[in-house]
C-alpha cells in the first residue's frame, strides 16, 4: 500500500505529465526538420492538414483531430470557438513512426490597420537582372545563389557560428558570379523569429545577415542581395500584420548598419494562401511598404491559384489579386520570387495566369527571381519526388509557361535561387536540364523601370545544349 507522500508524489507527477504533454507544441525540431506552422485557427474555416505542418520526413501520414474540429480527408474545417488538436504519425519503410501533435486554440483574425503616420526609410534603388535564357552548364552562370532555413542552432553560440556563415558566404560567392541570398529565420514573434524552436532576436538577425554580406562582398565580383526573411505562417498575432512589417521593416535597417555597404540588404517574406487570411498577409506588406523603400522579395507560393485563365479565388479565402498585391502591386520595390518545386509544373502554371491577371488590370507582375529546394532536398530522407525540380528546369518550367499565353509571352524573368537547412555541408551544383523550349521570345522590359531593351532569343534547354545567356539589368 502506499504511503501519503508516496500518494501525493504520483498525483503531482501525474499532474506534470498532463500539463506537459497537453501543452501547444509549435516548434518540434527535435533530430528532424519539423515546425507546425500555425498557432492558432480562424472560426468556421476550412484548411489543408498538409499546410499546418512543414517536415523534411518522409512516410505515409496518418492525420488525427479532436476538439472543436472536425476532419473531411485530408481537409479540417474548425468550429465557432474553442480548440482543436492535431496530431500526424509520419510512418516511413523499416523505421519506427514518429508522432507530432499541437493545440491550436481557434480565434478570429485581429488585423491592425494601416497607420497613415509610419516612418519612411529611404534607401536607395537597385537594379534587378533577368535572365534571358538557360546558360550552358559549363559556364559561370550556370550555378545559382543557394540561400537558407535559419533556425537557432545555425546562429547559436555566435562567437562560432558568425564566422562560418562568412566563411560559407564567401565559398559561394567563389562559386557563383551573383544572386540573391534569402535567410528565412522562421515564424515571426515579439521579439524576432522562432528559429525552428531557438527564438532569434531582430539584433541577431541582423548580425547573421551581416555575417553573410561580408563573406560574399570579400570574395564576390559581381552584384550579391541578403534579404531578410520570415514568413506569414504562425496563426494570426499583432506581431505578423501590420506592425509584423513594419518591426520587419526595422530589422532590414538594422541589417543594413551593419552590413558591407557592397552589398544589397533587402527584405523577404514566404507568403502562402495555407498559412493564414489575405488580410492578415496584406497588412504586413503594408506596413513594410509604409516603413522602408527597400526592396521585399514574396519567397511564397499560389497554393490553390487556377493553373488556366479565368478564375480568380485560391485557397483560404485568397484570390489572384491578393498574391499580385503582396507580389508587386502593394509597391514598386515589392518584386515576386515564386516558388517552383513541382515537377509537374503546376507552379509555374499559377504565375504564369497570375501574370496575365496583372496585365489584364493594367499593372506589372515583376518576376525578379524564382526559388527551388534541390538543396534542401538533398538532406530529406528520400529527396522531394514531387516537389524537386532543378533550378533552370523550374526556370524553363515558368518560361513555357509564360510563353503559353499570349498575352504574358516575354516576360522577363530573374535567376533562379535553391534553398536549404542552415549553411552546413557542401555547396549545391544544378543538375543539367530535362525540360527544353524552343521558342522565340521578345523581352520588355516594364515601364516602370529606368531602361529600355529588346532581346530576341532562341533557346533549348537540353542536358546536352551549350547556349549562351545574356542579362538586362533593370532599376527595380
Amino acid at each position: 500500500m502506499l504511503s501519503r507522500y508516496s500518494k501525493v508524489t504520483a498525483i503531482c507527477t501525474f499532474l506534470m505529465f498532463v500539463l506537459v504533454s497537453g501543452a501547444p507544441r509549435s516548434q518540434l525540431t527535435a533530430g528532424t526538420e519539423t515546425s507546425w506552422q500555425k498557432q492558432t485557427l480562424l472560426p468556421n474555416t476550412t484548411v489543408i492538414l498538409p499546410s499546418l505542418l512543414r517536415t523534411t520526413l518522409i512516410g505515409a501520414k496518418t492525420w488525427r483531430v479532436a476538439g472543436a474540429c472536425d476532419k473531411n480527408s485530408l481537409n479540417l474545417t474548425t468550429r465557432s470557438s474553442g480548440f482543436c488538436r492535431v496530431t500526424v504519425t509520419i510512418k516511413a519503410r523499416g523505421k519506427s513512426a514518429k508522432t507530432f501533435s499541437s493545440r491550436f486554440k481557434i480565434e478570429s483574425a485581429t488585423i491592425v490597420a494601416p497607420s497613415t503616420t509610419a516612418p519612411t526609410q529611404t534607401v536607395p534603388a537597385t537594379p534587378l537582372t533577368y535572365v534571358v535564357g538557360v546558360p550552358a552548364k559549363d559556364s559561370a552562370l550556370w550555378n545559382v545563389a543557394i540561400g537558407s532555413y535559419v533556425r537557432g542552432k545555425d546562429v547559436f553560440p555566435l562567437d562560432k557560428t558568425l564566422p562560418a556563415a562568412t566563411a560559407v558566404a564567401c565559398s559561394q560567392a567563389k562559386k557563383v558570379s551573383s544572386g540573391v541570398v534569402v535567410l528565412s529565420f522562421g515564424i515571426q514573434t515579439a521579439t524576432g523569429t522562432s528559429g525552428w524552436g531557438i527564438p532569434i532576436s531582430y539584433e541577431n538577425i541582423a548580425k547573421v545577415a551581416a555575417a553573410w554580406a561580408s563573406g560574399l562582398a570579400t570574395c564576390g565580383t559581381g552584384q550579391w542581395e541578403v534579404s531578410v526573411g520570415t514568413s506569414n505562417a504562425g496563426g494570426v498575432s499583432r506581431y505578423n500584420g501590420y506592425l509584423g512589417g513594419v518591426a520587419m521593416a526595422a530589422a532590414v535597417g538594422r541589417s543594413r548598419e551593419l552590413a558591407d555597404s557592397r552589398v544589397v540588404i533587402s527584405g523577404a517574406m514566404d507568403l502562402e494562401p495555407g498559412w493564414g487570411p489575405p488580410g492578415q498577409a496584406r497588412a504586413w506588406v503594408d506596413g513594410y511598404v509604409a516603413t522602408t523603400s527597400a526592396r521585399l522579395w514574396n519567397f511564397g507560393s499560389a497554393d490553390g491559384c487556377p493553373q488556366t485563365v479565368g478564375k480568380l479565388t485560391c485557397n483560404n479565402g485568397w484570390t489572384i489579386d491578393d498574391v499580385l498585391w503582396m507580389s508587386s502591386h502593394a509597391g514598386t520595390n515589392v518584386i515576386a520570387m515564386p516558388q517552383i518545386h513541382t515537377k509537374s509544373g503546376s507552379q509555374a502554371r499559377q504565375w504564369a495566369v497570375l501574370a496575365a491577371r496583372s496585365i489584364e488590370m493594367g499593372k506589372t507582375l515583376r518576376i525578379g527571381a524564382l526559388t527551388v529546394q534541390t538543396a534542401a532536398c538533398t538532406t530529406a530522407a528520400g529527396g522531394c519526388p514531387t516537389t524537386g525540380v532543378s533550378a533552370w528546369d523550374a526556370w524553363t518550367q515558368l518560361r513555357n509557361a509564360l510563353d503559353a499565353i499570349v498575352s504574358t509571352a516575354g516576360t522577363p524573368i530573374g535567376a533562379p535561387m535553391d534553398i536549404r537547412w542552415g549553411w552546413g555541408g557542401p555547396f549545391y551544383v544544378p543538375p543539367a536540364t530535362t525540360t527544353t523550349t524552343t521558342t522565340t521570345t521578345t523581352t520588355t522590359i516594364p515601364p516602370t523601370t529606368t531602361t529600355s531593351t529588346t532581346t530576341t532569343t532562341s533557346t533549348t534547354s537540353t542536358t546536352s545544349t551549350t547556349t549562351s545567356t545574356t542579362t538586362t539589368t533593370v532599376s527595380a
